[in-house]
């Protein structure tokens, strides 16, 4: 009877023991999904806010040779000067461009990340330098460019996934720098 007892009470506190444990992964299961929603729905307006400044943000690329570059005689090795200015009203910290190289027939052929980490205030330019020993040899000289992220003044990286495409069916900027070759 001792035993009886004994197993029962085991048996009753095993069953406590699954529903507590039952219970907390629920509720912190709960807690974790709000924590993401939240977190989803405050950054969707920071994106937007990025998208709609991304206009604001202009990107020329130049036959310019970068100064490092200056005595290069092969113009495929060359490295030239890109140059983005911040033609809105607030200040940006960081710019993340993705710049397509384009062959003879507009189709691209390879693709870098390009960074402009300074503070550009409004009607503010920076250079920055692209292309160079690192693009083959079959770049016609023509390049097309997306924004893909942005840093405001005092705020965290923003992501501008609507501007993220790796398509280049149709560019949406296309350059024609100069005939190199």
């Amino acid at each position: 009877m001792a035993k009886d007892k004994e197993l029962k009470s085991l048996g009753i506190l095993l069953a406590v023991a699954i529903v507590l444990g039952l219970a907390f992964i629920v509720y912190y299961r709960e807690a974790g999904n709000g924590d993401s929603l939240n977190s989803e729905k405050e950054e969707a307006p920071q994106a937007n806010e990025a998208e709609n400044y991304s206009s604001k943000i202009k990107v020329t690329f130049t036959n310019e040779v970068y100064p490092p570059d200056i005595y290069q005689s092969n113009p495929r090795l060359r490295t030239y000067v890109g140059k983005a200015q911040n033609t809105g009203n607030k200040t940006v910290n960081y710019i993340g461009i993705k710049v397509y190289y384009l062959d003879k027939d507009g189709k691209g052929i390879w693709e870098e990340i390009v960074s402009v980490n300074d503070t550009l205030k409004p009607n503010y330019i920076k250079e920055f330098p692209f292309g160079g020993a690192k693009v083959s040899s079959e770049w016609a000289g023509k390049v097309t460019y997306e924004l893909t992220s942005l840093q405001f003044e005092n705020d965290r990286r923003i992501e501008i996934p609507s501007r993220v495409d790796s398509r280049l069916s149709r560019p949406p900027f296309t350059n024609l720098l100069f005939p190199i070759f």
